[in-house]
């Protein structure tokens, strides 16, 4: 009870922006300085889920999952940020996409994910069967679980995933990695960058 008035009461904004950029919303339990527990959920000014939990609240190094939201579900394109930011101004980075993220989500055709992403949970993209371009670092975002891009933009019929990553071989274990993750038949693009 106390924790729903106090997600209640939480204040502040969130937008998504592109991989590079930061989000605001509410972390219940958090203070300048002081990140929320772990497994707290971000929260909008009248309380609803904002789609990232807390994975780590270490006052260094706070860090968070995307675990989606039922009005991302809707989206044509999403967009994962770098660092989401809650109320009392703790920026936390946002590190993996939750396991069934976007597990047959038919409405998502594009998705760019943030810099900070190291992982993509398993079935995470499994039947997003209209998705057509993924957009990554792979100098972080290296580990795919299981069945991550299982049927991935089966019905599209072309999915091209753009890969930034320092050298090729760099960017080939990645596209290995998403290859068995499900991603077999999709276009992959090399971009050398940081």
């Amino acid at each position: 009870m106390v924790k729903t008035m106090m997600m209640a009461a939480a204040r502040d904004t969130f937008s998504s922006g592109s991989s590079g950029s930061s989000g605001t919303s509410s972390g219940v339990g958090s203070s300048a300085g002081a990140p929320a527990p772990v497994g707290t959920t971000l929260t909008d000014s009248s309380g609803a889920s904002r789609g990232y939990k807390v994975t780590s609240s270490d006052s260094s190094n706070p860090t968070v999952q995307y675990v989606g939201t039922s009005s991302d579900k809707k989206k044509k394109s999403v967009t994962i940020p770098s660092t989401v930011t809650d109320a009392s101004g703790n920026t936390y980075k946002v590190t993996s996409i939750a396991d069934g993220a976007f597990k047959n989500n038919k409405k998502l055709k594009t998705l760019k994910v943030g810099k900070n992403v190291t992982k993509i949970g398993a079935s995470a993209l499994s039947g997003a069967v209209n998705l057509t371009k993924i957009t990554l670092n792979g100098n972080t975002t290296t580990s795919f679980g299981k069945n991550a891009l299982k049927n991935a933009g089966k019905k599209a019929k072309k999915l091209t995933v753009t890969i930034t990553a320092k050298t090729k071989k760099q960017y080939n274990k990645v596209v290995k990695a998403m290859k068995n993750a499900g991603a077999k038949k999709a276009t992959y693009k090399f971009k050398k960058g940081k």
